[in-house]
């Protein structure tokens, strides 16, 4: 193959391509600062990422067949296999609660693991046995090129990043025409009365929060922002472009059923045990039974306490 190559000052290559295309002469590939008129057009090709689970899967045969060892990275080992569960549940129409109560086993989280039991595990395109992998062995493994999808987060944009690592940022994939849902696992400071320290605990959270503070906190460990002006600087003007997408999906995003008392333990139990639901001796639909009857139990304290 021969490629013909021109190259035209800043100023004026934005004028060559327009004279090119008057005349005829559409050029394969052209770099200029603009292109909304010829996608408008229907002139160019679209380079999208995967916007459904079925483009998903013609994306992650797509790396297998380029080489990538582990196509799709799917953590479901203890550490966090509630949060990738709950990301695949959202985007199917399911979800871990409904109406205040658990809906665990819903059809429609059970049609998610299914999904992926079949298409990606089943199908060789993730590791071995997901209920062993955890986020943060993928995250190594995705910035070494050795996996080539994965659900992130802005600690894996800040270690991308620090690796020089080139990668790119799309919406979670859902089943078919369902709109796209994220997702947001919230950490939660709280301050215990049993040392008496109220006047001490709200003079050191009054520091923390100070913008200067705060800033390099979540900068340092790749955080995204948790007060209301921190987030608004950052969507104003903000150093870290990148990262706007993630905060304006925070809108909308879906919380985990925090205000149960008793979902600190039904997280703990799907943590151990969702991931188990890819191996070939179990089902789908058996463990996530199993763990709405454990849900349920365990949500029947909350009304009696």
């Amino acid at each position: 193959m021969t490629v013909d190559v021109e190259v035209h000052s800043r100023g004026s290559a934005e004028e060559a391509v327009a004279e090119l295309i008057r005349q005829g002469e559409i050029p394969d590939i052209a770099q200029i600062g603009s292109f909304a008129q010829y996608a408008a057009a229907g002139q160019l090709y679209t380079a999208d990422p995967p916007s459904t689970w079925r483009e998903l899967r013609q994306a992650a045969d797509a790396l297998a067949a380029a080489g990538i060892t582990i196509p799709f990275g799917l953590p479901l080992g203890e550490e966090d296999a509630h949060v990738e569960a709950m990301t695949w549940m959202l985007n199917n129409g399911g979800g871990i609660a409904e109406y205040d109560d658990y809906a665990i086993d819903a059809p429609a989280n059970v049609q998610a693991l299914n999904w992926l039991r079949v298409n990606l595990v089943g199908a060789g395109l993730t590791t071995a046995n997901p209920a062993i992998a955890d986020r943060q062995q993928l995250f190594d493994l995705f910035t070494r090129g050795e996996v080539g999808m994965v659900n992130g987060s802005s600690t894996l944009m800040g270690q991308a990043d620090r690796r020089k690592f080139d990668y790119g940022v799309a919406p979670t994939p859902s089943n078919g025409r369902r709109v796209h849902r994220s997702m947001s696992d919230a950490q939660w400071i709280m301050a215990f009365k049993a040392n008496g320290n109220r006047e001490e605990i709200r003079a050191f959270l009054g520091y923390v929060y100070q913008a200067e503070n705060h800033d390099r906190f979540v900068d340092r460990y790749g955080l995204l922002p948790v007060t209301t002006s921190a987030t608004q600087r950052i969507l104003a003007h903000g150093k870290d472009k990148r990262i706007r997408p993630l905060l304006r999906e925070l809108e909308t995003a879906e919380l985990f059923p925090v205000g149960k008392p008793s979902w600190g333990l039904v997280s703990r139990d799907i943590r151990r045990s969702v991931g188990g639901s890819m191996m070939a001796d179990t089902s789908p639909s058996s463990v996530l039974r199993r763990l709405q009857y454990e849900a349920v139990q365990a949500s029947l304290q909350d009304t009696q306490n």
